[in-house]
């Protein structure tokens, strides 16, 4: 060990074995760390929820050798009474309960507040931390940041992946008092950690505004991506057939509904050959009911939903597409940027972004040189226009973009964990 490494101690739900999105971020940070000088310790549960969506059993032998010390502990999953109350079949019972538990403040983790906070602090003196980190959603870790902090007086930076109260797609709480005591959850926990790391620049910006007495210690960095960029992968051929590919998950607002209709439609006027053109959607783990949409339209032949893929398999995969396609719904706002952004412009494949103008995501892909072509996300019409180009670009030889190598790669998972490196060294 180096004699000036200094130990970290990472709250955080989502870690392998769960895939996907969510647990990227604290899994890029811990895996990088160690050559900043800093030990990660990481504090996460034994067995997540067998609701989790994504699971990715390949990371786990990725972090099989890196010098990751992991701690779980038991929780207490309240929802597990919601399947007991479906298995008895009181389904208005199910219903009111599930409502209730995905209200409760300030999520339905809680119960793996008091396991945290006890096995935190053994942690903490055992490893001898000097800092302490907390990665939501869900936010009960940044209420087990928060207790921690006040037990050991250790340094504490809670980090944001998504907006908390101000998240456009929360659910409404159920009665005043929910609303009241969550906002002050929020509050406490601006004022006591020290220091709030978001995503992305726009939601640092709105918390600076939302919370000036804490302006001074909120930053954000990026989520970025951790494989090997397409900058020198060969060029290569041109499918048969024109292939949308999204990756990832559907759920609430976030849905291919309106991009699927605009297919649909073009179909019907013809505008487009059936036999031409593709849509793949890589990872059907998420929000399936919008196919109850196309239940008996011709459209569902051209639509293909994979499985979830594996991480390292994902670049392979999309890698093979004509056109990526990113899709954020209206109703996210301009407070978040999609982690699959970065790993789209990594790829340098060209993107139909469906995302509002004036949004942080499209200046990221405008700067990437990546954007093909954008089109709001609830505009049928407007998508339908962006569609028509890709197909007669890719059509003629010319669906092609120019990626700039330079500004891709400052969104290297290496270079940002650096960068929150720095952070952390100047808190301590």
């Amino acid at each position: 060990m180096q004699l000036n490494e200094k130990k970290i101690l990472m709250i955080t739900y989502y870690f392998p074995p769960l895939g996907g999105i969510p647990p990227r971020r604290s899994l890029r940070f811990a895996r990088n760390l160690p050559a900043f000088g800093w030990k990660p310790t990481v504090l996460t549960v034994d067995k997540p929820s067998k609701r989790e969506a994504a699971w990715d059993f390949d990371l786990l032998n990725e972090i099989e050798h890196l010098p990751i010390k992991i701690i779980t502990t038991r929780w207490k999953d309240i929802l597990r009474i919601y399947d007991l109350l479906d298995k008895l079949r009181l389904y208005r019972c199910k219903s009111w309960y599930s409502i209730f538990c995905r209200r409760f403040p300030p999520d339905p983790y809680i119960g793996w507040y008091p396991y945290a906070v006890n096995n935190g602090i053994k942690a903490i003196k055992q490893n001898k931390i000097n800092l302490v980190y907390s990665n939501s959603a869900p936010f009960t870790a940044h209420l087990i940041g928060l207790k921690l902090k006040k037990k050991t007086g250790l340094p504490w930076v809670a980090d944001f992946r998504d907006p908390w109260m101000d998240d456009p797609i929360r659910p409404k709480a159920l009665c005043k008092f929910q609303e009241e005591l969550e906002s002050r959850q929020e509050l406490k926990v601006i004022d006591t950690a020290d220091h709030i790391v978001t995503a992305c620049k726009t939601y640092a910006s709105f918390l600076k505004k939302k919370y000036p007495q804490a302006e001074r210690k909120i930053s954000h960095v990026y989520n970025g991506y951790d494989w090997t960029t397409g900058k020198n992968d060969y060029e290569k051929s041109q499918n048969d057939y024109l292939e949308f590919v999204y990756a990832g998950a559907f759920y609430g607002p976030q849905s291919p509904i309106t991009f699927i209709k605009a297919l649909e439609s073009m179909l019907l006027k013809k505008s487009i050959d059936k036999s031409k053109i593709r849509l793949t959607i890589i990872g059907g783990h998420g929000d399936e009911s919008w196919k109850k949409e196309f239940t008996n339209s011709p459209i569902m032949e051209i639509v293909s939903v994979l499985n979830f893929i594996p991480n390292n398999k994902v670049r392979e995969r999309i890698m093979k597409a004509s056109c990526l396609m990113l899709y954020q719904a209206k109703e996210r706002g301009n407070l978040i940027v999609l982690g699959k952004t970065f790993e789209y412009i990594s790829i340098g494949q060209p993107i139909l972004a469906l995302v509002p103008k004036g949004s942080e995501c499209l200046d990221i892909l405008e700067q990437s040189g990546c954007l093909f072509k954008q089109a709001e996300p609830d505009s049928e019409e407007n998508i339908e226009k962006a569609i028509l180009a890709v197909y007669k670009n890719w059509g003629d030889g010319t669906l092609k973009v120019r990626p700039i190598w330079d500004y891709i790669s400052a969104f290297n998972g290496r270079i940002l964990t650096k960068n929150f490196a720095r952070v952390l060294d100047k808190i301590l």
